[in-house]
């Protein structure tokens, strides 16, 4: 999993680095939106993503990574994920070029950073493998299990199927992926 992260962020990374600020910043570069505004959208559903398993996991509060801008009340409540995307694009719109990219690279690696501490237990939870494993204590492995199986219960999904299903509005790995095509497609473009 943190083979998948590092490579999603690299690919983002070296696509946007071919692009000037204003193509950046661009309408409609990237699909529907900028660059920018793609960058703060993948940052924002990461942002969520990554929480929840980190707060699953940890039995605490939400942690969410990065910078988050400031949105209405109600974002945090549920939402149709269309609403949310367009409070995500409009809170974009008053950030600078230079704060949705750092605000990207917080997301990822405080992600990132708390992955690598964390025990191969947590990684087999994560990745829905084998969470009986034989070389973790009886209650540990117990406890594992309740984290996973209240993650299911809250979410209607395990955490794998949070990062990684093959559906881009379930799985924010594959989500991301589907947006670095948008990007790719962006930087082909504008090499023409």
């Amino acid at each position: 999993m943190i083979a998948e992260i590092e490579a999603a962020r690299a690919e983002t990374n070296a696509l946007v680095d071919q692009l000037t600020p204003d193509q950046l910043q661009q309408p409609n570069a990237a699909g529907i939106w900028s660059v920018k505004d793609t960058l703060a959208h993948i940052s924002e559903w990461n942002r969520w993503s990554f929480a929840q398993i980190r707060s699953a996991l940890e039995r605490a509060t939400p942690h969410l990574d990065g910078r988050r801008p400031l949105y209405p009340p109600e974002f945090d409540g549920i939402l149709a994920a269309d609403e949310r995307n367009r409070m995500i694009y409009e809170a974009s719109q008053s950030r600078s070029l230079d704060e949705v990219r750092a605000d990207f690279q917080a997301v990822s690696d405080g992600f990132l950073d708390w992955l690598r501490t964390r025990p191969d237990s947590d990684m087999n939870v994560i990745l829905g493998l084998d969470i009986s494993a034989a070389d973790e204590p009886p209650e540990a492995a117990r406890f594992i299990k309740r984290v996973s199986d209240a993650f299911a219960a809250i979410n209607q999904m395990p955490m794998s199927q949070l990062l990684f299903d093959a559906n881009p509005d379930v799985g924010c790995i594959t989500h991301w992926f589907l947006h670095l095509e948008d990007l790719s497609e962006c930087v082909r473009g504008k090499s023409k």
